[in-house]
């Protein structure tokens, strides 16, 4: 038992088992994949909703269409509002490998960002402290 939890079983049941213990333990294994499973879709700031399945964000009845990029930084930006989010954490986020890429790429996705929030007024919550990372605030 011991070594089949030491390469990564999650369970472990014995010869002969019974049945009824059987499908709780399937049915305790099923909820906790489900709820790990279950993401929020939307987040929400100020009145605007991001949607991070359509990469959109929306006010009213606007709305603006985002890279997918644009939309792993709102998303991180959502869920911490009136943080600072540093910017070793944001390019965490937004590129697996940070071998292929510049600091120059973090600068000009937040520069596309802001021009296409611009329309529906978002940028001016988007605030970049120099050096340290960004955040949503008022």
């Amino acid at each position: 038992m011991i070594m089949a939890m030491n390469f990564g079983a999650d369970d472990y049941i014995t010869k002969p088992f019974n049945i009824d213990l059987l499908i709780v333990k399937i049915n305790a294994l099923l909820r906790r994949e489900y709820s790990f499973g279950v993401e929020k879709n939307t987040s929400s700031f100020q009145g605007y909703t991001l949607n991070i399945i359509d990469s959109q964000l929306t006010h009213g009845n606007q709305e603006v269409n985002l890279s997918k990029n644009e939309t792993k930084l709102l998303h991180l930006l959502f869920n911490h509002p009136k943080e600072l989010v540093m910017k070793e954490d944001i390019m965490a986020s937004l590129w697996d490998n940070e071998m292929f890429i510049d600091r120059n790429t973090l600068s000009v996705t937040v520069t596309r960002l802001r021009q296409k929030v611009t329309d529906i007024k978002f940028s001016k919550y988007l605030k970049t402290v120099k050096g340290k990372g960004m955040m949503l605030d008022d």
